[in-house]
C-alpha cells in the first residue's frame, strides 16, 4: 500500500501522534468461484449519504488507493451504498441469518439439504408454514428445528424466496426473480 500510495502521488498516512503507517483495510472481501478461476471481491461500505454530497479530497484518495490495491491484487472492487440494495433484503437477511450455534450444528447437515430439497418441491402447491411443516416430517426432522432449518435454508440460498419482498409463513412462496439474482452478482461480484 505505501508503494501505491507512492506511485498515486497520495499521502499514505500515519497512526496519529506517530510515524507509523496506518494498515489500510477493506470493509469487505471475499473469494468467490472455484480455483484456480477464483476471484477477490473488495467492497468499501459506505453511507448513502455519501453517495450525494460531495467527498472530501481525502476520502477520495483513500478509495482510489483501495481501488488501486484490487487491481494490483486481481481483485473486483466496489463501492457499496447502505441503499444499493432494497431495505426489505436487508431486513429479511437479518431475520433469516442463523445463530454461529446453528450454522456449527447443522450447517454441514446432509439433512438441512434434505430439508430445502423437499421444502421446494411442495413449494408450488401449500404455504411456507405447510411446507416447513411436511418437509420437517418427510425428512425425519424435529418440528422444533423446522423453523431454524426453514431460516437457515433461505438465508443460505438453499429455498429460492424472493428477499425482496416480505415473507409471509401463511402464504405460497414468492420465488425469487432470476433478473434480480443476475444483478446481483454483476455487481457485488463483477460475475
Amino acid at each position: 500500500m505505501l508503494e501505491i500510495a507512492h506511485d498515486l502521488g497520495i499521502k499514505h498516512g500515519v497512526y496519529p501522534g506517530t510515524d507509523i503507517p496506518f494498515v489500510a483495510t477493506t470493509d469487505l472481501m471475499i473469494r468467490h468461484g472455484t480455483p484456480p478461476k477464483d476471484r477477490l471481491a473488495l467492497w468499501q461500505c459506505k453511507p448513502a449519504t455519501q453517495r450525494q454530497s460531495p467527498r472530501s479530497r481525502r476520502v477520495v484518495q483513500r478509495l482510489a488507493l483501495e481501488e488501486r490495491y484490487a487491481i494490483e491484487a486481481g481483485a473486483f472492487s466496489k463501492i457499496m451504498y447502505s441503499d444499493s440494495l432494497p431495505e426489505r433484503f436487508h431486513e429479511n437477511l437479518l431475520w433469516l441469518e442463523p445463530l454461529r450455534s446453528e450454522i456449527e450444528a447443522f450447517g454441514r447437515s446432509n439433512q438441512l439439504i434434505d430439508f430445502a430439497h423437499e421444502f421446494m418441491r411442495l413449494a408450488n402447491s401449500d404455504s411456507i408454514e405447510v411446507c416447513r411443516i411436511k418437509a420437517a416430517k418427510k425428512t425425519g426432522l424435529d418440528l422444533e428445528y423446522s423453523h431454524t432449518f426453514f431460516r437457515m435454508a433461505a438465508w443460505g440460498g438453499l429455498i429460492d424466496i424472493d428477499l425482496t419482498q416480505p415473507i409471509y409463513m401463511n402464504k405460497m412462496l414468492n420465488r425469487s426473480s432470476e433478473a434480480f439474482r443476475d444483478r446481483l452478482r454483476r455487481e457485488l461480484l463483477d460475475a
